[in-house]
């Protein structure tokens, strides 16, 4: 009689123990997923685009040139707001006095052949979260030519400052690591298909200064490019590598 008490109180004990250990994990668990939720919430802003857009014509009433531009507005009760909407503005201001030297000379000009020169930048909103607001435009420049030019122009603003964002206290490391890590991104997938590129692209991304870098920030991590025609030739368009937050 006593062993099989003392048998079923081992079961009992079993089972409380095990007990403990699930509402532990429960309570571990939903404590971690709070923290990443948390550290993971979406910026409450408001945007509105921005578009301006002209033709210009020349003498003969015929429209020989588009420009296009369009840039978000953003609202919200972060300090930063006001400092983010001046850099997309003032991005804007500076892309249009730009376009001075190719407005004169469509104005002047009398041939009516040929396409239309154009440049037209649109944006998208790559990250929303965590107090980051990414925004990449994107433009494409036709000139003449057999083709035209893709560029881009991105922005990572923190805000709460309206600052960019600084990438070595977002992940608390130095300069060196993050080029590093950029580096060994690039290098795996240069490696995956040499032939797609330039035989000193990885050079390339080497000699790139940390201060020189381009990316912008996505839900999955921080992307990394290059522009056409620098590690690879124009139809790759722009080369791209992530890394972690």
């Amino acid at each position: 009689m006593y062993e099989k008490r003392k048998h079923l109180l081992k079961i009992v004990a079993i089972y409380i123990l095990a007990a403990l250990v699930i509402v532990f994990l429960l309570v571990y668990y939903s404590e971690d997923q709070r923290a990443k939720a948390e550290n993971n919430k979406e910026n409450q802003i408001t945007v509105k685009p921005e578009t301006f857009r002209q033709e210009y014509r020349n003498p003969k009433g015929e429209i020989r040139l588009v420009l296009s531009y369009q840039y978000p507005n953003i609202s919200g009760e972060y300090k930063g707001i006001d400092k983010a909407n001046c850099r997309y503005t003032t991005l804007f201001s500076n892309w249009l006095m730009d376009q001075d030297e190719i407005i004169d000379s469509v104005s002047e000009e009398e041939n009516t052949g040929g396409s239309k020169y154009g440049n037209e930048v649109s944006y998208t909103i790559t990250y929303n979260r965590n107090n980051i607001l990414s925004v990449l435009f994107e433009g494409y420049l036709f000139a003449g030519g057999a083709h035209g030019m893709p560029y881009r122009v991105p922005t990572n603003i923190d805000l709460r400052v309206g600052e960019e964002v600084d990438l070595t206290k977002l992940k608390n490391t130095s300069k060196e690591e993050i080029k590093k890590q950029v580096n060994d991104a690039f290098k795996k997938k240069i490696d995956q298909d040499k032939s797609l590129y330039w035989d000193n692209a990885y050079t390339i991304v080497e000699q790139t200064k940390f201060e020189d870098l381009k990316y912008y920030f996505t839900e999955d991590g921080i992307v990394f490019y290059f522009d056409p025609y620098v590690l690879a030739p124009y139809a790759a368009g722009f080369v791209e590598a992530a890394i972690n937050y």
